[in-house]
């Protein structure tokens, strides 16, 4: 079999050597490293229509199984190798397959088998079906790149059916979707007019996906004919009369918070118990002043920022003054935490500053031995109603506290970044209210996000 062969490649250099490889004999092609570093030069260069032709003159010479790494990606060039008809892909198939069994395909190959089929020069649903359900039998991780190009598959053929097979195993097996995969599964399940289906794949979708892409609207509009473009003012209402009239703020449930509080006390208290006995020593000192703070500044990050050279050697007393005043400016009550390492020996420039800060606001200075981190944390746990100022990424923190996705949606909406230029200091004050889709009843209120950065907010209703 000689299949046809097209040319992809202008470039006359590349032309030639790619002419010299494809008449390589077999004294000239000695080892299998060859067939590698030739297969990626054709893929390099994009000239896949030479891939066909090349491979059955490799496996004339030399017979046996094709590695696994080479196996896939001979698979995975598939698509992009312009076949006459399926029949001759089907050949081509047959010749990477030819001395290969089941026993040499791994996650990879499975995926490309799928991704081949559910092409619409190749399309077979049951070929997919039967590579899924050999995945599910052989215990192999199907990952959300298996299962995308099939829900694109029952967008272009409207197949809600199988859509929601594939749907069902991404939820059984905790995958996340994208958008564009939830889009595909509604249009496919749109066109059958089934309305249950639709809010459950729009259920599961604004539990997961929070802020959509605006390429999504035309699509949901599709769904949804009554809809419209909704403003929400800075507290969280609805301007326009519909029946959702506010949107919530972020709080956590009382079994978050205490799940949030104990992670934090565990942490400590496995450094060491004494540890732990000052913070449970410094939340009564929280719970006697809950109502006094709503603001928790990060001495050390605010003091330290922009430094230079002297940037977590020197504390600027005075940077930390500008962040305090510009708290109170905005009608903020402030609690600065600062750990007690930076007041001894300090300055007396230092100290009239620092007492200056002390009579305008309450403070805590975290005791020698401990993270003053876990304090500042824990006060903007404790108090439901606070935010802090912080340029911490709280990284390593997520890691020691192990909540999981609640601390990264406590972050989203607790904590105020900043700059500072000339001695000015400006604050990114989080959302009031949470930038999340909501369902009540019949009634939806979906945010994209357009290509600005910006939150556009629609509602619907069906």
């Amino acid at each position: 079999m000689v299949l046809s062969k097209k040319k992809l490649i202008t470039n006359k250099k590349t032309r030639k050597k790619l002419q010299i490889d494809n008449n390589l004999t077999k004294n000239e092609m000695s080892t299998k490293k060859d067939l590698r570093t030739i297969l990626a030069g054709y893929v390099r260069t994009q000239n896949f229509d030479n891939i066909p032709e090349w491979l059955e003159m490799y496996k004339k010479d030399f017979q046996g199984a094709l590695d696994k790494d080479v196996l896939n990606s001979l698979l995975s060039q598939i698509l992009f190798i312009n076949f006459k008809s399926k029949r001759e892909m089907n050949k081509y198939l047959e010749m990477i397959l030819s001395d290969n069994s089941e026993l040499d395909f791994n996650e990879t190959t499975y995926t490309a088998f799928i991704r081949i089929y559910s092409d619409k020069r190749y399309s077979n649903p049951d070929e997919i079906m039967k590579y899924i359900h050999l995945m599910l039998i052989k215990d192999i991780k199907i990952k959300r790149r298996t299962l995308a190009p099939v829900l694109n598959f029952c967008k272009e053929t409207k197949n809600s059916e199988l859509g929601m097979s594939i749907f069902g195993i991404a939820k059984s097996r905790n995958l996340e979707l994208a958008d564009v995969d939830y889009m595909n599964l509604l249009t496919s399940v749109f066109n059958k007019k089934n309305i249950f289906n639709i809010i459950i794949i729009i259920d599961d979708m604004i539990k997961n996906n929070y802020v959509l892409e605006s390429n999504c609207i035309e699509i949901i509009d599709k769904f949804f004919s009554k809809n419209a473009i909704i403003n929400v003012l800075e507290n969280g209402n609805v301007e326009e009369d519909i029946p959702i009239k506010k949107l919530p703020p972020f709080q956590f449930s009382s079994a978050e918070l205490s799940l949030f509080i104990d992670k934090i006390e565990t942490h400590v208290g496995n450094i060491h118990p004494k540890k732990k006995l000052l913070l449970l020593k410094f939340r009564k000192f929280l719970d006697s002043n809950i109502k006094k703070y709503d603001t928790v500044i990060d001495g050390a990050n605010v003091g330290f920022y922009k430094q230079g050279a002297n940037a977590g050697i020197v504390l600027n007393f005075n940077q930390i003054n500008l962040f305090v005043n510009k708290a109170l400016s905005i009608g903020r009550k402030p609690l600065l935490i600062l750990h007690e390492r930076h007041i001894k020996n300090i300055s007396k420039k230092n100290l009239s500053v620092l007492n200056e800060i002390k009579k305008k606001i309450i403070y805590f200075f975290s005791p020698s031995g401990n993270d003053d981190d876990m304090f500042w944390l824990y006060s903007s746990i404790i108090n439901p109603k606070a935010q802090i100022i912080t340029n911490d990424e709280m990284r390593n923190h997520i890691v020691n506290i192990s909540v999981g996705d609640i601390f990264t949606e406590w972050k989203k909406y607790k904590v105020i970044k900043y700059d500072v230029r000339q001695e000015e200091v400006s604050l990114r004050i989080p959302s009031k209210y949470m930038i999340r889709p909501i369902m009540k009843e019949k009634n939806l209120i979906i945010p994209f996000r357009d290509s600005g950065n910006r939150i556009l907010w629609k509602y619907y209703t069906y």
